[in-house]
């Protein structure tokens, strides 16, 4: 399952209104909790640029004839001759 960046950033944006929110009434466990989910959003958002150039820069070659000869040639069984 994949989450858009858009998604991501509107989470994000929730987040900061709560750990501001958490602040300002200087609630100990909220403060830690918002802040820790925004620390995992910003890890996921940071993870899916990283697969996108993965998936961008990622372009298979084509083996060329003597490349395909030569791998069919390699074996490791006894029998192959």
């Amino acid at each position: 399952m994949e989450i858009s960046a858009k998604t991501l950033a509107k989470k994000i944006e929730q987040k900061v209104i709560a750990l501001t929110q958490a602040l300002e009434s200087a609630q100990r466990e909220k403060i830690t909790e918002h802040a820790s989910a925004l620390k995992a959003y910003c890890e996921l958002l940071l993870a899916e640029e990283k697969s996108e150039e993965t998936r961008h820069n990622f372009v298979p070659k084509p083996l060329t004839d003597r490349e395909q000869l030569t791998s069919e040639k390699r074996s490791d069984s006894l029998l192959d001759f």
